[in-house]
């Protein structure tokens, strides 16, 4: 039996099918269908990064007590400073009225202990009984003060600490979105979000450094090994790459 070829026709319908299915396991590159690669964005910290920490520093150090003492009365001092504003100024205006009774007092005393004749001892230990008796009536004023103070304190050792434990989830959650597609852009900020709360906490601890001398030194080295971990390791790491 002879050997028959398919007709032309039938050729060129079975090429044209196989290129089509072709087509459609591999699109075109150019296809508006087709997905365009993810891009990788540098999620490491950069120059906006460093003037945050910048600003924090430079907030810091204009707010500082050496500084701002200079040119604060007392009395702004221990408010800003210290805490118990309202207690201090309680404490102050119950002074002021107590020295100017004690001093009438003291004259009164004094002239009529010398009518009487007795010896200077007896004066000054007379003297030393009205002192010794306002300064019981401050008490109350004092105490006052000083816990308003240990509140002032309180607050702010919870202050930094919440800003502490902030850095730190950020920096365990960062790791956790992948630096391309979408996810990318969450990491950045969260990168920058780690320096804004670094740099507040930088600005806080300079501005008022009381509730450092509050602190045992061990956590005071465990807030800085986390300040530098959470801001100059990383920022060493991105120069290396």
């Amino acid at each position: 039996m002879p050997f028959c070829s398919p007709p032309r026709a039938t050729l060129a319908a079975s090429c044209a099918a196989g290129y089509v299915g072709c087509m459609s396991e591999s699109p075109d590159p150019q296809s508006p269908d087709a997905a365009p690669p993810s891009p990788t964005i540098h999620v490491g910290p950069d120059h906006v990064d460093m003037y945050i920490l910048l600003a924090g520093l430079i907030i810091g150090l204009a707010m500082c007590p050496w500084i701002m003492g200079r040119f604060m009365s007392v009395e702004s001092f221990q408010k800003w400073y210290l805490g118990g504003a309202k207690e201090f100024d309680a404490y102050v205006e119950f002074q002021k009225e107590q020295n100017i009774h004690i001093g009438k007092e003291k004259l009164d005393k004094e002239a009529k202990l010398k009518a009487t004749g007795v010896t200077e001892i007896a004066i000054k230990e007379a003297m030393d009984a009205i002192d010794e008796a306002a300064r019981l009536e401050r008490m109350p004023y004092t105490e006052a003060v000083n816990e308003a103070r240990q509140e002032h304190l309180r607050w702010l050792i919870s202050f930094v600490s919440a800003l502490v434990i902030a850095t730190a989830l950020v920096m365990f959650i960062e790791p956790i979105f992948e630096p391309r597609g979408r996810t990318a852009v969450i990491r950045r900020r969260l990168v920058t979000g780690r320096y804004v709360l670094i740099a507040a906490w930088v600005a806080t601890s300079l501005a008022k450094p009381a509730y450092l001398t509050s602190l045992s030194p061990l956590f005071v080295f465990l807030l800085v090994t986390v300040a530098i971990l959470a801001a100059i390791v990383p920022w060493l790491m991105a120069g290396k790459e």
